[in-house]
């Protein structure tokens, strides 16, 4: 009979836990007041009160994702790179991206921050001083964009857009599998920065869109946004480059990577197999555009292949 009992009060704890975990708009009025304990990307323990209203995001991708979701209306601060959707520009900015202001975050009384990069450590150390709450959400790989969304998701009490948009990525990813899988991997080099010569190695999400486009990294000895010399390049004669736009101060062309000293000696310049994305935004934030990014790149090394 104990026995009975407690099962009938565990399936009571799991009903209502779960009722109490629904989103969308409709649900919002009564649980935004539920407590939310969350493990962020960095592996850091933040305890919320309550579910945010109010929130700042510090990186691009977190604005996109908290659009993409539909959680626009928390947004009180963004910083200067939040360009995308459209909308984002409209909302009050704190700062560029990597030296958010402090003061103006404090104004905007957050209920939660979203950080991004490990450069904005030193925003994030002082905000968690003044006991305001902060999430980091930094990807270093596709499954860890998947988790960055779903975390926002939880956030934002937007758990069931969260899993229709994660959904729809790996619906597409796995069509674009079907198309690269009897193909042989092409090697590829990526420029992340011209000077210093830097490149993303394995752990980066771009080494994976690389591979999951059909091409292998030819940076994959390096970890993370490494420093790469043009010996090593020179020495792997990658089969294509692909670039950024802005992977210098100028506006980077095929025709200029072409003509820059540390390609000229490789057969992906002779054969003109250099390839420019055509939106920064969707190879160099680790959103929900990652998908566009890994087709875009997908095409372009099979029109060489």
């Amino acid at each position: 009979m104990k026995k009975y009992i407690c099962m009938c009060l565990c399936v009571l704890v799991l009903v209502t836990g779960l009722t109490a975990c629904g989103n969308g708009n409709q649900e919002q009025g009564n649980s935004n007041q539920m407590a939310l304990e969350i493990t962020d990307l960095n592996g850091r323990e933040i305890k919320l009160e309550a579910l945010p209203k109010r929130i700042v995001s510090l990186s691009p991708t977190n604005t996109e994702i908290i659009f993409a979701l539909g959680a626009q209306d928390k947004l009180v601060g963004v910083t200067t790179r939040c360009d995308f959707p459209a909308e984002a520009q409209n909302i009050e900015k704190v700062g560029d991206f990597s030296g958010p202001n402090l003061e103006m975050i404090i104004k905007l009384k957050p209920d939660v921050v979203l950080a991004g990069s490990s450069i904005q450590e030193d925003i994030v150390q002082s905000l968690e001083q003044l006991d305001i709450k902060v999430i980091s959400t930094e990807a270093k790989s596709i499954e860890d964009i998947f988790k960055s969304i779903e975390l926002v998701g939880a956030v934002t009490n937007q758990k069931k857009n969260a899993d229709t948009v994660t959904a729809q990525m790996r619906s597409k990813l796995a069509e674009i599998a079907s198309k690269v899988e009897a193909k042989n991997p092409v090697s590829v080099f990526f420029v992340v920065w011209k000077d210093p010569f830097k490149t993303a190695g394995k752990d980066t999400f771009i080494d994976e869109v690389i591979t999951l486009a059909g091409g292998k990294n030819v940076a994959a000895s390096v970890s993370g946004w490494a420093d790469y010399s043009r010996e090593e390049l020179i020495n792997k004669n990658p089969f294509a480059i692909i670039s950024s736009q802005h992977s210098s101060s100028e506006v980077e062309t095929a025709e200029t990577l072409k003509n820059d000293a540390l390609f000229k000696d490789l057969e992906a310049t002779e054969k003109q197999r250099i390839y420019i994305m055509s939106d920064d935004s969707i190879i160099t934030r680790g959103g929900p555009r990652i998908v566009d990014a890994v087709e875009e790149m997908r095409v372009a090394l099979e029109s060489w292949n």
